[in-house]
């Protein structure tokens, strides 16, 4: 059975952002943030790197790349889009970041050179994340993902001025990894 996995080098930053979005995503090639993850039983410390300019989908984004794969990712608008989020591709890109408090997407998903139709609900919100010991305001993005006979979904705390301080990925409703800010940019 092949596992869908959302899991990112997940720091959504892209050029070209919408105004006052990038707020969310300061990026400048070669930024680097570190993180702690929680994965099935262990946990590693990983930094995710701003690597070079890529297009993603018909926008022009960024490759992400660290320990846990490779992520694809750009603003189109006042979206933030991924091509790819730790060797899963989407076909178009499918949002992990927007104005809207609903967006919807229908395309392809692609998990070890396998594709298959997918439909996914990216819900944002607004709640406070632990971080640096204390809590501090955030826009949170749920990306629910159906494809294959599975749900993925893929919870996202935004701090401004950070990017990605919390992320938590479930699989058929079970906790799978959990990603937590360290540091950077």
């Amino acid at each position: 059975m092949r596992r869908l996995s959302l899991a990112l080098p997940l720091l959504a930053l892209a050029a070209g952002c919408a105004p006052g979005d990038e707020r969310f995503f300061p990026l400048e090639s070669g930024n680097r943030w570190s993180y702690t993850v929680f994965r099935d039983f262990d946990t590693i410390v990983t930094d995710v790197r701003v690597q070079r300019p890529v297009r993603v989908g018909t926008a022009q984004g960024w490759l992400l790349s660290g320990e846990t794969g490779e992520s694809r990712l750009a603003w189109k608008g006042s979206r933030l889009v991924a091509g790819e989020l730790g060797g899963t591709v989407f076909v178009p890109p499918v949002p992990i970041f927007a104005e809207s408090e609903r967006t919807t997407w229908d395309g392809q998903v692609e998990v070890t050179g396998v594709t298959k139709p997918g439909t996914a609900e990216l819900i944002m919100g607004k709640g406070d994340v632990r971080f640096s010991g204390r809590s501090v305001p955030a826009r949170t993005g749920t990306l629910r993902l159906k494809s294959d006979g599975h749900e993925m979904e893929l919870t996202s705390w935004f701090v401004e001025g950070i990017g990605i301080a919390r992320q938590e990925q479930r699989r058929d409703g079970r906790l799978v990894r959990r990603l937590e800010y360290l540091g950077g940019p």
